[in-house]
């Protein structure tokens, strides 16, 4: 474990095709969204750090200070995206109580409420998921790059 993890951080790791992010409450246990083995859904729930993590070695922490959070370095790639206004954050025991709150929600929607949405709502109040806002970003741009290849 990182020394520079601490309770209430929101914590991310690297997966091929996306990033899957969390609430570290200390002790080596993160709340996330998850599905063990013989459950069909994700739902939120409190796992130890290496069942969130999935094999990785390695995970950032979110900076939730800011309207557009960014990822610590070195513990994790991507260098910070483009800071706008600070937001509110709530305290790291305040951050907990919240993930805690949610342990046994089912309410998974990959582009409503999926990990991310979640772990930052447990820091901000706000649910934001970039992956999704950058997804969605792309989405038009693809489909006018498909028609400008059809027309050549």
């Amino acid at each position: 474990m990182d020394s520079k993890v601490e309770p209430g951080d929101v914590i991310g790791v690297s997966r091929i095709l996306y990033e899957h992010y969390g609430v570290y409450i200390g002790e080596g246990k993160v709340i996330h969204y998850h599905m063990k083995n013989s459950e069909i859904k994700l739902t939120v729930q409190e796992t130890d750090i290496e069942e969130f993590l999935g094999g990785a070695s390695t995970f950032f922490i979110l900076d939730c200070e800011y309207r557009q959070p960014h990822k610590s370095a070195p513990i994790k790639y991507r260098e910070a995206e483009e800071i706008f206004s600070k937001v509110k954050v709530f305290s790291p025991e305040d951050t907990i109580k919240r993930a805690k709150n949610k342990i046994g929600e089912g309410e998974y929607n990959l582009f409503l409420n999926n990990c991310e949405h979640f772990a930052i709502w447990c820091k901000t109040g706000i649910r934001q998921s970039h992956q999704i806002e950058e997804l969605l970003w792309f989405i038009p741009r693809i489909k006018q790059s498909a028609k400008t290849a059809l027309c050549l």
